[in-house]
């Protein structure tokens, strides 16, 4: 994975064109382009955090387990930010956030096809 040093997002991708080429990539529709990149995400993002909070809820022994997950990573040093956010890269691995996370979306039919499709 690329670090996030050297990631480029959207915005700097649609520049990167303008600056090349302003008469195809407008500062417009540089603009109209971000707006519903941000809006495709949004609506599945939100379903999914539901999911998997609504999960946890409804399994309290799962959400003790992924506690007690983040608490021995946490001591373990394995997080860099002192504000208790934590990166992609720190939790991709973990086992109970992941399997907590599939079987969440499996719950919502929006989600689950992209579950069997990727352990398939």
């Amino acid at each position: 994975m690329n670090s996030s040093s050297t990631r480029r997002d959207f915005v700097s991708r649609f520049l990167e064109v303008y600056k090349k080429d302003p008469d195809f990539v407008t500062s417009e529709r540089a603009l109209a382009l971000t707006v519903a990149n941000i809006s495709a995400g949004s609506d599945t993002t939100a379903i999914s955090l539901q999911s998997v909070f609504y999960f946890l809820l409804e399994n309290p022994e799962e959400l003790e387990r992924l506690m007690t997950e983040l608490d021995e990573q946490k001591r373990a040093g394995k997080f860099r930010r002192a504000d208790g956010l934590v990166d992609w890269e720190e939790v991709q691995d973990l086992p109970v956030l992941g399997a907590a996370t599939v079987l969440a979306l499996g719950y919502d039919a929006m989600m689950c096809w992209k579950c069997v499709l990727y352990y398939s």
